[in-house]
């Protein structure tokens, strides 16, 4: 007995088999499924991106790191160096570290490590260029500050080292500077010529002219020719 031509299977039988979706009522192709994947994984691709990138950033900073303090290390001891046979200013060790061609950025960490250090100190530097020029060897404060001027300390450090100037008494370091100036001129000499000669080297040790001229004139024993 022949069968009749195959019944064809209704949507049922082909969801029930998984060919068929049961909302859309058709096959879904395997390009699409396969396309679908991808496309979630390019989704999670993108998300882990700035992760990756941020932990990328972290292991340089985190490499940067020794090399900047090498080079800061490295700076500070250029600066020691340099104090090692006399006192500069801060401005001094600037230079320094500007011929070895430190970048700035090291430069001001190093300067800053060797102010802590006391290696640098505008004030000391100037307190005690003052004392030794000024109160020992009787300059003038015209005189040091010029000179506090050409070794670029900072002009606050320069006024406060001054003031140690303040209680000396300047027509006495003055006459001392000029007797002791007085021993080494030529003689015979008329005391006219040894007080212009006086005035001048007083004047070139920062003292004021007018002063200059009274302690020579004293000095030179040209106030007893007037008499």
């Amino acid at each position: 007995m022949r069968s009749g031509p195959p019944i064809p299977p209704t949507l049922a039988d082909l969801a029930a088999r998984g060919l068929v979706s049961s909302g859309a009522g058709a096959v879904s192709p395997p390009d699409a499924q396969a396309d679908g994947k991808q496309g979630a994984r390019g989704g999670d691709a993108s998300r882990q991106a700035p992760v990756d990138t941020l932990r990328a950033r972290e292991v340089r900073a985190e490499a940067d790191g020794p090399t900047v303090d090498k080079a800061v290390t490295k700076a500070v001891a250029a600066i020691l160096r340099s104090t090692a046979s006399r006192p500069i200013t801060e401005a001094e060790a600037i230079e320094v570290l500007q011929g070895h061609d430190h970048p700035p950025d090291v430069i001001a960490a190093a300067i800053a490590e060797a102010r802590r250090q006391r290696a640098i100190d505008d004030l000391t530097f100037c307190r005690m260029w003052v004392e030794d020029r000024g109160l020992r060897r009787g300059f003038g404060a015209a005189r040091l500050r010029r000179e506090l001027r050409r070794r670029k300390a900072h002009p606050a450090a320069i006024d406060a080292a001054l003031t140690v100037l303040d209680d000396r008494e300047d027509e006495a370091a003055a006459e001392e500077l000029a007797r002791a100036r007085l021993g080494a001129l030529p003689a015979p000499l008329e005391p006219a010529a040894v007080a212009r000669r006086l005035v001048a080297y007083l004047v070139r040790r920062g003292h004021h002219p007018a002063l200059a001229e009274r302690v020579a004139i004293r000095v030179s024993g040209l106030d007893r020719q007037w008499d």
